[in-house]
């Protein structure tokens, strides 16, 4: 299914592209996180990854673009019940 947006997405962006001109935005960054659970204590911030990339698109007008972008977000927490370590995505 990923692969068929991502297909789709580039089909559209090669037929709206004619002369215009191309920019490849490369992204990247930490995601500190913390879930709250009810009745449950000793929830810890769980470090991940973001990361994707987007494609500026120039339309040829001034001051407009179109920027599709592909991210990846990585969300969760860490427990600590007891001796019991537990990571949840």
């Amino acid at each position: 299914m990923k692969k068929l947006i991502f297909a789709s997405m580039l089909s559209v962006a090669a037929f709206l592209v004619k002369a215009q001109k191309l920019e490849l935005i490369p992204k990247a960054g930490i995601n500190i996180s913390k879930q709250a659970i009810e009745g449950i204590s000793g929830e810890k911030f769980k470090i991940g990854f973001q990361g994707g990339v987007g494609l500026n698109i120039h339309t040829g007008t001034d001051g407009f673009s179109i920027q599709p972008e592909l991210n990846f977000v990585g969300k969760g927490t860490r427990l600590n019940i007891g001796a019991e370590k537990q990571i949840w995505n």
